[in-house]
């Protein structure tokens, strides 16, 4: 019987932020019954990558599994594997940050587990073609690919196996092609049929060696393998089948195999990652027209041939996509280079040490993008990183301004995308505001909370909403049959979800302007189906000024568009100047409005200022409105409702310990909803609350005096902050 060898390789991955109850079922329903099934067959080799947030969620609540995985490598079973620290996209983050994150994994796994990995593991195997040069300067001698970046590199399907070389600039590293056929196979085949597939390659090609890698998850956490893996013993079954065929298929390390096999060649792979992370990279349109091609070429004889030649987007899309994404890849990106300058003063201090870590919590991947799990969906993830980089920024606030009060402003293309953004930042808060989309505002951080208030993710349309249109309720799995890949299985949903498929036509930021009609209503507001009568909401403005108060206290900027009325009657021109204030020694933000016509007789209107803010939670008792007129069995975040003659309202986290205050000059009548999306994951599609949006709106009749002024302050500070203000205390 000819011989083959086969390289294990499992990656186990909690991101930051996740919730203790999921790891806790992680660990009790996977990662703890896979590695006494490890202990129990020695004479299965294979190499083993832990991302950091698991490693020290083990470490502080599980730390005799990390006696045991030490105790595997110790007998030569385990083979540890390196990577970034906390699990970021290396291609994506800057370098020394890169080198930083893996030397940290190094460090902790020569500390724990007494070994040197010479291995990386590639979070959601992103690669790029300068990864050589990087890789090696941080000692690597291997990683893991999958075949679709070998195939993108001209391979045929028959060339897949053993390893190869590929380098930038003399830079060199061996990378494994992973075998599709085995990533579907593992763990939902039976046994039977991946020996027989194995024992197909060793006959096809005798001595060479063939990678299976892929997420330690499917042992267990994904959907309906718990069951399948464990208690119908799928694992162990594995297990021993592959003790009992060590006669022709040999288990081996990655590093064992590089010794004593010769790469196949040298190779040179483009931008690339698994074939389903590029389809989801992929704008709406395009991803339905390439799975059109794909259905279409799948239908020719020898398709198999020809599917190589297809392929989706990059990573890099993903922050077109999803701007919420770029703007979160942005912040990391300043708050990085912020570390490095202040490196050239402080050193190596502990401080900086400190908020370099958490600008490396801050770059784990998971909230960055979307495909079929939450990721970028799920607020409390895209939370954790801007509580991580906001931590960040207060230690070098304190390293570079002390304790007393300051304020500061900065006029830079912090998104990159060719336009000019102010920041202004005090001791207290930030605020990020985009003049080019609605002199509008899309960070509000409360930096004692490390808590960006405007952390919101638009509704948009996503290619697998189709599906959701058209699938009837999905019928739960048999726990006891074998389960499909997340990539088969059908989609449940929840009654009424395809309600929720609404889309938004402008980014759901603060300070959005907004004229209607004075017949628009709540409903038709909620769900984008109204008449703008305004250019406001999505169109620049000019920065008419950015200035300091004599005392220097005080910042100033100031916001103008000459924009037009346009309603079925007439196109009249409308001026709205905005202006914003921040001063160092206080919470909040003082905005002035000022809304003008130069023409006559202007017809009367309805004008909104738009606020988009979440607590996260949408119907926790703790996290809750407080609006006059209200009682408080309504004022859960994703209430839905009309308030009329409001002056005040405030959006109070009782878990977090601080609340939001929003204050008018004139009495509004205010709007609120929630803004909830449907997005798919490993359950089913699912609605997730992203935040609330408040509309204050006043009827204007401008004909009176052409001119209509008014004041808006929003004002966030501790709870027992707010108790002692009567404006908080009193009853509503």
């Amino acid at each position: 019987m000819p011989t083959a060898h086969l390289l294990l390789a499992i990656h186990c991955h909690q991101p930051v932020g996740n919730f203790p109850e999921v790891f806790e079922r992680a660990y009790r329903e996977c990662y703890e019954p896979f590695l006494k099934t490890v202990i129990d067959h020695p004479g299965v080799l294979m190499t083993l990558h832990y991302s950091g947030p698991l490693l020290e969620w083990l470490e502080e609540h599980q730390p005799e599994y990390l006696d045991n995985l030490k105790a595997l490598v110790e007998r030569g079973q385990v083979e540890m594997m390196g990577g970034g620290f906390y699990e970021p996209l290396l291609p994506t983050i800057p370098e020394e940050d890169a080198l930083g994150q893996i030397e940290m994994m190094r460090n902790y796994v020569q500390h724990h587990f007494n070994c040197t990995p010479k291995g990386i593991w590639l979070a959601e195997r992103v690669w790029d073609p300068d990864l050589p040069r990087l890789l090696q300067r941080a000692g690597a001698h291997y990683t893991v690919l999958d075949e679709t970046h070998f195939l993108y590199g001209g391979l045929k399907p028959s060339q897949i196996m053993g390893s190869y070389i590929t380098e930038r600039l003399g830079s060199t590293v061996s990378v494994f092609p992973i075998l599709k056929k085995l990533r579907y196979m593992i763990p939902f085949k039976p046994v039977e049929e991946v020996i027989a597939t194995l024992r197909q390659f060793a006959e096809a090609n005798p001595g060479e060696g063939f990678t299976y890698g892929d997420d330690g998850e499917k042992f267990g956490l994904w959907p309906g393998t718990h069951n399948w893996v464990h208690k119908q013993g799928w694992l162990q079954s594995f297990f021993s089948a592959l003790e009992k065929n060590a006669d022709w298929l040999k288990l081996d390390h990655f590093s064992t195999f590089l010794e004593k096999h010769k790469a196949r060649g040298r190779i040179y792979l483009p931008p690339a990652s698994y074939e389903e992370m590029m389809e989801w990279a992929l704008p709406v349109e395009s991803s339905r027209r390439f799975k059109e091609i794909q259905e279409t070429v799948r239908r020719w004889d020898k398709s198999e041939l020809y599917l190589p030649f297809l392929r989706g987007g990059q990573w890099e899309n993903f922050l077109v996509k999803y701007p919420e994404s770029n703007q979160i890849h942005k912040k990391m990106l300043h708050v990085s280079q912020k570390i490095s300058q202040a490196a050239a003063t402080h050193g190596a201090s502990p401080d900086l040490q400190a908020a370099r870590r958490h600008l490396w919590k801050g770059q784990c991947n998971c909230a960055y993008w979307h495909g079929l799990f939450g990721g970028l969906y799920l607020n409390y993830l895209r939370h954790a990183l801007y509580e991580n980089l906001l931590a960040a920024e207060q230690i070098l606030d304190r390293l570079e301004r002390g304790d007393g009060p300051w304020v500061d402003s900065e006029r830079i293309d912090f998104n990159r995308d060719g336009q000019e953004e102010v920041l202004l930042r005090n001791p207290t808060l930030n605020l990020y505001l985009d003049p080019a989309r609605g002199g509008s505002v899309w960070e509000l951080d409360y930096k004692p909370a490390r808590f960006n208030l405007s952390n919101v993710l638009d509704r948009r349309e996503e290619a697998y909403h189709a599906e959701v249109k058209n699938s009837a309720r999905g019928q739960q799995q048999d726990l006891w049959q074998r389960p499909t890949t997340i990539h088969e299985r059908a989609h449940a949903k929840e009654d009424g979800i395809e309600s929720l498929l609404v889309y938004d036509w402008y980014p759901r930021r603060s300070f959005l302007d907004h004229i209607f009609p004075v017949e628009t209503s709540l409903q038709d507001f909620s769900r984008s189906a109204y008449r703008e009568w305004g250019d406001f909401v999505n169109q620049p403005y000019d920065v008419t000024g950015l200035t300091r108060s004599p005392a220097g206290e005080t910042l100033r900027l100031e916001l103008r568009r000459q924009g037009t009325l346009c309603t079925p009657e007439q196109a009249v021109p409308l001026e709205i100047s905005k202006s914003l204030e921040m001063s160092g020694s206080e919470t909040r933000v003082r905005a002035l409005y000022r809304l003008a016509s130069s023409r006559p007789r202007p017809p009367r209107i309805r004008f909104g200022c738009e606020f988009n803010f979440t607590l996260l939670a949408g119907n926790d008792p703790q996290r809750y409105f407080r609006i006059p007129g209200v009682p408080p069995e309504e004022s859960q975040m994703e209430s839905f409702g009309e308030v009329c003659n409001v002056r005040e309202l405030f959006l109070v986290d009782e878990w977090g310990k601080f609340a939001l205050g929003l204050f008018f000059s004139q009495p509004c009548t205010l709007w609120r909803f929630p803004l909830e999306t449907v997005s798919q994951a490993e359950y089913g599609f699912q609605r997730t609350y992203q935040g609330s949006v408040l509309l204050p709106w006043w009827l204007l009749n401008l004909d009176e005096e052409n001119h209509w002024n008014l004041e808006i302050r929003i004002e966030v500070k501790n709870i027992e902050e707010w108790r002692h203000d009567r404006r908080f205390s009193r009853p509503f």
